[in-house]
């Protein structure tokens, strides 16, 4: 994308007039989707078509919530077996 677009400049015509959530919002999906065409052009070369990008944008989303889901049931495995722990630490403390 370049340094003078479209996207920025409605970013900074709209400041003050928009959530700061919606402008993060666009912010994160605009630049996600450039950083999957990029990834198109790095491996289709001059082959590569926007509808690769979406696809590759599709896996990038796909892979993120994986990895997320992934990183919650580890925090919840850990939590559960510190709770664990302290039950057991209780016990012994009312012995």
């Amino acid at each position: 994308m370049k340094i003078d677009n479209p996207f920025d400049r409605m970013l900074e015509n709209y400041r003050g007039h928009i959530p700061g959530s919606v402008r993060d919002a666009a912010v994160y999906v605009t630049d996600t989707l450039d950083l999957a065409w990029a990834a198109a052009q790095s491996v289709f070369e001059e082959q590569a078509k926007p509808e690769h990008a979406l696809k590759i944008l599709e896996l990038f989303l796909l892979e993120a919530n994986k990895y997320k889901l992934e990183q919650q049931e580890e925090l919840k495995e850990f939590f559960l077996e510190k709770s664990k722990w302290e039950i057991r630490d209780q016990e012994t403390d009312d012995i």
